[in-house]
């Protein structure tokens, strides 16, 4: 009996001293948290935040930095990223660009917390990425995050580096976004800074981009403003070949004819025939039985006389009649190139 009462005062007094070594209830760690940050000289501000995350369960790390965020006025959903970030291990660049990310992605596009980390954990990546680029170009702290943000966007827009790295350069620099997606796309497809510039200032003065393209290749290759605004004019007129007209009168006339008539075109072709006169010269392109008839004047005519058949050409002029008896298209008009 002796025995049995010393072994229940045994287990007694380890399941008293186990109850006395268990944390506090969270309600108290929170209070006491808070008390002992106001003893500290700590502002109420970081007082609350840092009691609340002690008493949601959080580190004392995690409850520092996120109060320490909270009173510099970041959002709550910063500097809960931001600590999370922190005490994880992770940089301060990486926290910073992590933290933004995810608190924009929930006060300002609406998204749930699940789908900002998400989008959190794959920006951020790229996000340093094009931040160390910069770096090493010597830009500054500002340069280089506008620069770090925009290369971030566009990677996760499925764009590629090349594209990436010249969007968030214009974009560092303070152009539109319009301006940098046009001079990142000639960019990607191989051509010069000079001719990408020319053709980003054409686009955002709202030409076409045949024009812009026009105009940035002749600027290019060293000519006159009004030679390369002329060229330019002459290429965003649409261009379709003598071929396809022809086989698109001969498949329906009246579908044609409802499309096509009156439209100002160049038409691309192979010459099978030159008749009349040196000041009133007709020239055919297409195929032997029809094709599509050119009426050209004198101011022609020095052209008319260097030309052979089988020569490749194109003429400019307006969709006329279709001649059904001859299968031939009148083209009105008419004039080179």
């Amino acid at each position: 009996m002796l025995k049995r009462m010393i072994c229940l005062g045994v287990l007694l007094t380890i399941a008293l001293l186990s109850t006395a070594c268990e944390d506090p209830p969270l309600d108290e760690q929170r209070a006491e948290a808070y008390n002992s940050t106001i003893a500290d000289g700590k502002s109420e501000e970081y007082a609350h935040a840092y009691s609340s995350a002690i008493g949601s369960g959080k580190s004392r790390r995690y409850s520092r930095i996120y109060a320490d965020k909270v009173e510099d006025g970041m959002s709550q959903e910063y500097a809960h990223a931001f600590a999370q970030q922190k005490s994880e291990g992770m940089g301060d660049i990486y926290a910073y660009s992590y933290a933004r990310i995810y608190s924009t992605s929930i006060l300002s596009l609406g998204y749930s917390a699940e789908r900002a980390k998400e989008l959190a954990d794959n920006k951020t990546r790229h996000y340093n990425d094009g931040y160390l680029i910069a770096l090493r170009s010597d830009k500054s702290h500002e340069f280089a995050d506008d620069y770090a943000n925009a290369y971030g966007d566009a990677i996760l827009d499925d764009k590629s580096p090349t594209y990436a790295k010249a969007y968030a350069n214009a974009v560092a620099n303070r152009t539109s976004q319009q301006w940098a997606n046009a001079y990142a796309g000639v960019i990607e497809n191989g051509e010069s800074q000079e001719y990408a510039i020319t053709y980003a200032n054409e686009m955002l003065k709202g030409k076409s981009s045949e024009y812009a393209y026009a105009y940035a290749k002749w600027i290019e290759q060293g000519k006159s403003e009004a030679e390369a605004r002329a060229y330019a004019k002459v290429q965003e007129i649409p261009l379709a070949t003598a071929k396809a007209l022809y086989e698109e009168y001969q498949s329906n006339e009246i579908a044609a004819h409802e499309r096509l008539n009156g439209g100002f075109y160049r038409i691309a072709g192979v010459v099978h025939d030159i008749r009349g006169t040196r000041q009133n010269a007709v020239v055919e392109l297409g195929e032997l039985w029809g094709g599509i008839v050119c009426p050209l004047d004198s101011s022609s005519s020095e052209t008319i006389m260097r030309m052979r058949v089988g020569d490749e050409v194109t003429l400019m002029g307006t969709i006329g009649k279709w001649d059904t008896a001859e299968s031939e298209l009148h083209i009105e008009g008419c004039k080179f190139q």
